[in-house]
Protein backbone atom coordinates (compact mmCIF):
# COMPACT_ATOMS: atom_id res chain seq x y z
CA UNK A 1 0.00 0.00 0.00
CA UNK A 2 1.57 3.32 -0.99
CA UNK A 3 2.36 5.58 1.92
CA UNK A 4 0.39 8.80 2.28
CA UNK A 5 2.47 11.95 1.93
CA UNK A 6 3.15 13.45 5.34
CA UNK A 7 2.08 10.33 7.26
CA UNK A 8 4.74 9.53 9.82
CA UNK A 9 3.01 6.74 11.74
CA UNK A 10 2.61 3.03 11.15
CA UNK A 11 -0.78 1.38 11.37
CA UNK A 12 -2.87 4.53 11.19
CA UNK A 13 -2.69 5.26 7.47
CA UNK A 14 -6.36 4.39 6.94
CA UNK A 15 -7.49 6.81 9.65
CA UNK A 16 -5.15 9.51 8.37
CA UNK A 17 -6.42 9.05 4.82
CA UNK A 18 -10.04 9.23 6.01
CA UNK A 19 -9.47 12.49 7.88
CA UNK A 20 -7.40 14.04 5.10
CA UNK A 21 -10.03 13.02 2.52
CA UNK A 22 -12.84 14.59 4.53
CA UNK A 23 -10.75 17.73 5.09
CA UNK A 24 -9.91 18.07 1.39
CA UNK A 25 -13.56 17.63 0.40
CA UNK A 26 -14.70 20.13 3.03
CA UNK A 27 -12.30 22.76 1.70
CA UNK A 28 -13.04 22.12 -1.99
CA UNK A 29 -14.60 25.02 -3.84
CA UNK A 30 -17.00 22.79 -5.75
CA UNK A 31 -16.70 19.35 -7.23
CA UNK A 32 -13.43 17.45 -7.08
CA UNK A 33 -12.55 14.43 -9.16
CA UNK A 34 -10.72 11.35 -7.95
CA UNK A 35 -7.58 12.33 -9.87
CA UNK A 36 -7.45 15.79 -8.29
CA UNK A 37 -8.17 14.39 -4.83
CA UNK A 38 -5.45 11.75 -5.22
CA UNK A 39 -3.00 14.49 -6.20
CA UNK A 40 -3.90 16.57 -3.14
CA UNK A 41 -3.56 13.55 -0.84
CA UNK A 42 -0.38 12.24 -2.46
CA UNK A 43 -1.77 8.76 -3.06
CA UNK A 44 -3.18 6.69 -5.93
CA UNK A 45 -6.52 7.10 -7.66
CA UNK A 46 -7.33 3.48 -6.81
CA UNK A 47 -6.80 4.10 -3.11
CA UNK A 48 -8.87 7.30 -3.14
CA UNK A 49 -11.69 5.55 -5.00
CA UNK A 50 -11.66 2.73 -2.45
CA UNK A 51 -11.64 5.27 0.39
CA UNK A 52 -14.59 7.20 -1.06
CA UNK A 53 -16.56 3.98 -1.57
CA UNK A 54 -15.94 3.00 2.07
CA UNK A 55 -16.94 6.46 3.32
CA UNK A 56 -20.15 6.32 1.28
CA UNK A 57 -21.06 2.86 2.65
CA UNK A 58 -20.36 4.00 6.20
CA UNK A 59 -22.38 7.19 5.81
CA UNK A 60 -25.27 5.24 4.29
CA UNK A 61 -25.25 2.81 7.23
CA UNK A 62 -25.25 5.67 9.75
CA UNK A 63 -28.13 7.44 8.01
CA UNK A 64 -30.10 4.20 7.86
CA UNK A 65 -29.45 3.47 11.55
CA UNK A 66 -30.60 6.92 12.65
CA UNK A 67 -33.64 6.99 10.38
CA UNK A 68 -35.06 3.69 11.66
CA UNK A 69 -38.02 4.22 13.97
CA UNK A 70 -37.44 3.45 17.64
CA UNK A 71 -40.05 0.91 18.65
CA UNK A 72 -38.88 0.12 22.18
CA UNK A 73 -36.70 2.05 24.55
CA UNK A 74 -35.94 1.57 28.19
CA UNK A 75 -33.80 3.21 30.82
CA UNK A 76 -31.45 0.23 30.82
CA UNK A 77 -30.92 0.47 27.07
CA UNK A 78 -29.91 4.09 27.66
CA UNK A 79 -27.43 3.03 30.33
CA UNK A 80 -29.21 3.95 33.58
CA UNK A 81 -31.88 2.60 35.90
CA UNK A 82 -34.85 4.42 37.37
Amino acid sequence: MPKISGDGGQGNQGAVLTLRTLEALAHAKGEMGVTELAGKLGTTKTRVHRQLRTLLKTLSAVILAFSAPITRISSTSLGFEI
